[in-house]
């Protein structure tokens, strides 16, 4: 069993400057890594391009309905096997842009406690 911390990290400009945008009635609001709604997008995408195998996807909801479930906690815990299939969709996600918060974020989830 695996624990995973799901923070919530402020993203920075090149500076170290927090990025700031804005929310639905206009006012500032930080941009964010949100480790658990970043960890369902990554999971949700199949490991082969070409799509998920029904052995993937029956893997795929399992850490699906871990993660859902922990909205409000500040952790989630994962069977070893469940964990070894985020991991391996972590290690191979495709990001659009280079930061730190990527680094620090794939480094967290790879040294999950357990």
């Amino acid at each position: 069993m695996k624990s995973i911390s799901l923070k919530i990290v402020p993203l920075c400009d090149d500076y170290g400057k927090p990025i700031v945008g804005k929310g639905p009635n206009g006012e500032d609001v930080p941009a964010t890594l949100d480790y658990r709604k970043q960890l369902i997008a990554i999971v949700k995408q199949p490991l082969d391009p070409k799509g998920m195998d029904i052995a993937e996807v029956e893997a795929s909801l399992r850490v699906l309905a871990v993660l859902r479930a922990a909205e409000a906690m500040k952790t989630c815990q994962l069977e070893d096997a469940d964990y070894a299939h985020l991991m391996q969709k972590v290690q191979l996600q495709r990001w659009a842009v280079a930061t730190q918060e990527i680094l620090t974020f794939v480094a967290d989830i790879g040294s999950a406690s357990g």
